[in-house]
């Protein structure tokens, strides 16, 4: 988590601290997650309001990127189905389609190295701009 209280954060750039809270929100998502799946598979009678809870504050912090990156109808709809699904299903459905725009902007993105068929080495050579 991003310690507001500490004099480095004056050198942090606003977009890299969003950054932050972003992965932070996503983190905290996940980590409800498997705390409800370790309990229900421990027999235990339990239910998602925490990731219930979690997940809206997730889709807050990206709701305006959510925005940008979709239709109006399918905003509507995801924003719709966020605060009214008591589904399993729907709520891993969610995490991950989040998880999937997180991915295509990058932020997420861990495997970023480019694969190259050294086999063809004319497209080799054209992925080093030769």
């Amino acid at each position: 988590m991003v310690n507001f209280n500490n004099e480095t954060i004056v050198g942090i750039p606003a977009a890299d601290i969003e950054r932050l809270l972003i992965c932070q929100r996503r983190s905290d998502v996940l980590e409800a997650l498997e705390d409800y799946k370790k309990r229900r598979f421990q027999g235990s009678n339990t239910n998602l309001s925490i990731v219930r809870a979690r997940l809206i504050t997730y889709f807050l912090e990206i709701q305006a990127l959510f925005k940008r990156r979709t239709t109006p109808t399918e905003y509507k709809d995801f924003w719709t189905k966020i605060k009214e699904s008591q589904s399993e299903t729907d709520i891993y459905d969610m995490v991950m389609t989040l998880s999937e725009l997180l991915d295509k902007i990058g932020l997420i993105k861990v495997d970023t190295k480019k694969v190259i068929n050294t086999a063809d080495t004319e497209a080799e050579n054209r992925e080093e701009g030769l």
